[in-house]
């Protein structure tokens, strides 16, 4: 491979710190790696480079790149070394570090890593146990009194939080001894004043700055009204001096030019936000409230420590410790021995940080105490996103700066993109020119980071196909029966068949030739998951294959859940234990895949209480719970089959890596001494406390498109890109809080004033800062999903009808209103590239030709089905027929056909019948219905279990509600009267409304009502 100038730079030059910038597509891996090289030549032995990553995945990537390029330089006496070198994560170079030098720290060298959801719940069950002793003190129940409204989850959750994100400090026992020295103390309230002071300037400059755009469409006389109204604000210095602007009477806005009047309301909403500021009679004010939230602060600080005292303990008593923990004690080992810090400086010839733009505060702190001024730092400021798992851009940003003066090290950019054409590059820079600097986004990207064509093989074939970005612009209407996410999909499905049918030429990477487009070569990009299973099924309704990548829940899982309660189930069995709990956990068990039990013989078996000779008894009772709990898990599985039942499973690899995962979980707890019982109990309150444990599904290399968010497109590419949902609204969430905690301004509450309470200056000005910092990372997202393409970007969108975007660099002040993707496309010049491109998606999606399949009666036949109430107490509440056969071919086609036609019924519109079932179905119902409700999906708990289900039609009245349950065919199994008093049970508890159940049969178009006696 022959490197540029740059790369050759960044591959040789020695003798400094150095950071390289390395924009997407750089070759910043393939640099990395040839220095790794340079050095093994140069007879540096490669376990003598400390080469860290974030991922395992990266790691183990990186190791293998370097072992490729070992053997292919005959350098053999290195891959002896290779194996025990250290390419690694911060993560295993810590634990590592502290296990080595576990004496100076007084822990055992055989700790573990504790999965954090059982921390979490036992900090939830800690911090019970304290409120629970605090009750009484006169300011703890002040707390209470003043910030909770029915129970005090909210105070525990702020306390939680306030812990949590202390975690993230290097010395967070330190910080909250020496709170009131650092926050609470008048240098430190007057000096935020002073920032306040500031923040209200700023908001009167975006003021003046509309207003001198504003006189040109406004008379003389207005303006005179206008002046003398802003003039304590133009005018005014410090806080005092604005106040007057308060008092002076709104002039009316009369006279103002059509043109001006979007300018008018944006003025009136910029003094609505300085209003907002202005809202303390005098300074004496901010400082009496901020004082008067020390009370409130010093009781959570102390809640915190008792917190942390117990947490600590527990770890320290069983050995295990998270993550932020092990980083926290190597840094400890570093500072505080310099014996061994000078050894680490002494042994590493460099120290190499891949994605260094998401370091954390901690991690920088330790690379600090090892580094010898020979710190080797790649990555892309504009692809930092990752905050929520506490990158700080502004480590490389900072770091970057200096160097750019000469100030501590080198500075070395890598901006020739070898990924993409010439003309996704360009659009890309005409793009983050406009909307990316130093203070929005963190990147000088006009000056500094624009990138440069590099991959030259794409000009060896004549390519006849335009490249340029794309952006399908539709219009929505009001009365629109269809999403904006579903048009897009609808719009992106119609393009990928275009295409496909029309042989679309991408280039080949490893032909280097042009060739058919295939599904593959294409991802749909959007920046959340919540709609990825309907963009899965509208694909697929256009018979496109697709794939959907994102984590998935593991507590969530079915087949996780049914081996929970297998291991509930013996212990129950061994126990003797033949309650309501065994009961629901015998049937899970049962109709599951491993003994695919009919409902007819389990209800025979629980109501004869016939388990002595039943097999699933017998076997349950062959375990030993006396044992450790991880030999009974093994015992289970084995006696079980566990394995060789999940092979009548689809997705057999995913499955084993599902149970594998809890496997590993269960590790953990049975370090901490948990018994049967408390593991499903852990299990529960995951659930229950919506604590997510998540794993990631293989990837699958098949050919299908592929639909993913933006943080999981990350490092991959594809020939053709289409983002949707540029609409989504950023998730803001975090500021809505009452309470909050910031590094900088320390933990934010507000006061009593007036039996009501009132913000202090610190949240203002932590908005103002949240806002920059999450506007800036969206942009960074943005700048990541556009860079994942190589050969054509398809925004699909709904553009403003009024759009007049910049063509130069917007105004901060219009960049910190974006709330969307759509914001920005909105704010700039893209007039070139939009498409109109419209598709009445209503119609394609009923355009099924069922009259080959249906049987054709002129009326619908409706029958009535009465059921014991006796079987329906056994039910599980799994509100949903489980397929446990094998399925031949014509099932599948069945199957198949009963999808359409479920599709078909669910985007009808019941007042506008638009095909005959719906005309059919409102035969039968009665007309003056107040609403219908469509593939009605609910959960909830019942017993501290929890249950889902989805009904197909529900039909509301004044006094009752229909449910319709969609059947292809048979509306005769048992099973189905089981799910449909489970809906029954659920839509009464929370409608208190009588309800009335039917079946229909889509295939003999045949209804049947289902009453339970």
């Amino acid at each position: 491979m022959a490197f540029t100038k740059e790369q050759q730079l960044a591959i040789k030059q020695d003798g400094s710190n150095i950071i390289v910038s390395a924009g997407a597509g750089s070759g910043k891996t393939a640099v990395l790696t040839e220095r790794v090289i340079r050095k093994l030549k140069q007879g540096i032995d490669v376990n003598r480079l400390l080469v860290l990553t974030f991922t395992n995945e990266a790691a183990n990537e990186m190791k293998n790149r370097i072992r490729e390029k070992i053997i292919e330089n005959n350098l053999d006496e290195q891959l002896s070394l290779l194996d025990s070198s250290y390419i690694t994560t911060f993560d295993s170079y810590a634990l590592s570090l502290v296990k080595k030098y576990n004496y100076l720290l007084n822990v055992s060298d055989d700790l573990s890593i504790v999965d954090e959801s059982i921390i979490r719940i036992y900090k939830n069950n800690v911090l019970d146990d304290i409120f629970e002793s605090m009750y009484g003190r006169p300011s703890f129940d002040k707390l209470i009194t003043d910030f909770s409204l029915k129970d005090d989850r909210n105070i525990k959750d702020f306390v939680l939080e306030v812990s949590n994100k202390l975690d993230l400090l290097v010395d967070k026992e330190g910080y909250i001894n020496n709170y009131a020295i650092n926050i609470c103390n008048d240098e430190f309230i007057h000096n935020n004043i002073d920032s306040y002071n500031k923040l209200i300037h700023n908001k009167i400059n975006e003021l003046r700055i509309l207003y001198d755009d504003f006189i040109s469409y406004i008379g003389d006389d207005l303006i005179s009204k206008l002046d003398e109204w802003f003039k304590p604000l133009f005018n005014g210095y410090k806080y005092e001096d604005f106040l007057p602007f308060l008092t002076i009477n709104t002039p009316r806005f009369t006279g103002v030019e059509e043109n001006g009047l979007v300018l008018k309301d944006r003025i009136k909403e910029k003094v609505t936000e300085i209003k907002a500021l202005l809202r303390f009679k005098d300074t004496d004010e901010i400082i009496e409230g901020i004082k008067k939230t020390y009370d409130y602060v010093n009781v959570i600080l102390d809640i915190v420590k008792k917190l942390d005292a117990k947490v600590m303990a527990y770890k320290d008593k069983y050995n295990v410790y998270e993550f932020n923990d092990i980083a926290l004690m190597a840094i400890k080992i570093v500072k505080d021995n310099i014996e061994v810090r000078n050894e680490l400086k002494e042994y590493f010839n460099e120290i190499m940080v891949d994605e260094y733009q998401d370091t954390s505060d901690i991690q920088e702190t330790f690379l600090s105490y090892i580094g010898n001024n020979n710190i080797y730092m790649v990555g892309d400021i504009k692809q930092s996103i990752y905050r929520f798992r506490n990158a700080n851009p502004y480590i490389f940003q900072d770091k970057y700066n200096k160097y750019n003066r000469h100030d501590g090290g080198i500075k070395i950019d890598l901006i020739k993109n070898f990924r993409s054409r010439k003309e996704v590059l360009n659009n890309i820079n005409d793009i983050f020119n406009l909307i990316m600097d130093e203070e929005i986004g963190n990147a000088n990207y006009l000056k500094e980071h624009n990138m440069v064509y590099g991959n030259i093989d794409y000009d060896n074939e004549d390519n006849k196909v335009d490249n340029n970005l794309e952006i399908y612009n539709y219009n929505m209407d009001d009365d629109d029966k269809y999403s904006k996410k579903e048009k897009e999909l609808f719009i992106i499905s119609d393009d990928i068949l275009d295409k496909i049918r029309n042989k679309y030429q991408v280039f080949d990477k490893k032909t280097k030739k042009l060739r058919d487009l295939k599904y593959s070569d294409i991802c749909i990009i959007t920046d959340r998951n919540k709609h990825l299973e309907m963009y899965k099924k509208i694909l697929e309704y256009h018979n496109i294959p697709s794939i959907i990548y994102m984590d998935s829940i593991l507590t969530n899982d079915m087949v996780v859940l049914v081996f929970k309660n297998l291991i509930d189930l013996v212990w129950h069995v061994v126990n003797n234990i033949f309650d309501d709990k065994f009961r629901y956990v015998f049937t899970s068990v049962a109709r599951s895949n491993l003994f695919c039990y009919s409902d007819n013989q389990i209800y025979h078996i629980l109501n004869e209480k016939n388990y002595k000779d039943n097999e699933i008894i017998k076997l349950a009772n062959e375990i030993d719970i006396d044992n450790p709990i991880q030999e009974i898990i093994n015992d289970i599985i084995d006696k079980f089959n566990v394995y060789e039942r999940l092979l009548i499973l689809p997705n057999i690899y995913e499955n084993m890596i599902k149970i594998s995962n809890l496997i590993d979980i269960i590790s953990n707890l049975s370090m901490l001494g948990y018994t049967i019982p408390d593991m499903i109990s852990y299990i529960d309150d995951t659930i229950n406390m919506n604590i997510p444990i998540k794993y990631s599904s293989p990837i699958s290399s098949s050919d299908a498109v592929k639909i993913m968010n933006i943080h999981k497109s990350k490092g991959l590419e594809f020939s053709l890109c289409y983002y949707t949902g540029m609409h989504n609204r950023f998730t803001i969430s975090e500021v809505k809080s009452k309470c909050l905690i910031n590094k900088k301004y320390g933990i934010i509450m507000p006061y009593m004033k007036d039996d009501m309470l009132e913000d202090t200056i610190f949240r203002d000005l932590y908005i103002n800062d949240y806002y920059i910092e999450e506007i800036s990372e969206k942009i960074r997202l943005f700048y990541v999903a556009l860079t994942r393409c190589r050969e054509k970007m398809i925004i699909v969108t709904s553009l403003d009808n009024d759009n007049k975007g910049y063509n130069h660099l917007v105004p901060l002040l219009d960049r910190m209103k974006y709330r969307s993707f759509l914001d920005i496309l909105n704010s700039i010049d893209i007039s070139k590239y939009v498409v109109d491109k419209d598709i009445e998606c209503t119609k394609k999606y009923l355009e099924i030709n069922l009259k080959e399949i249906v049987k054709k009666n002129s009326d619908i036949v409706i029958e009535k089905k009465s059921i014991s109430p006796l079987y329906h107490k056994l039910s599980n509440r799994h509100y949903s027929k489980e397929q446990i056969s094998v399925i031949d071919t014509n099932k599948i086609k069945d199957m198949d056909y009963g999808i359409k036609m479920h599709e078909m019924l669910e985007f009808s519109n019941f007042n506008n019948p638009d095909n005959e079932y719906v005309t059919n179905l409102l035969k039968l119902i009665p007309s003056n219905y107040i609403n219908t409700y469509h593939e009605y999906e609910f959960s909830y708990i019942f017993d501290e279990n929890k249950y889902h289900g989805i009904i197909d039609l529900m039909v509301e009245y004044d006094d009752m509600i229909y449910i319709i349950d969609y059947k292809l065919k048979s509306i005769s199994d048992k099973e189905y009267y089981l799910q449909l008093n489970g809906y029954r049970e659920y839509i009464e508890s929370i409608t208190n409304k009588k309800i009335k159940l039917y079946l229909y049969s889509l295939i003999d178009n045949r209804l049947e009502e289902v009453s339970y006696e």
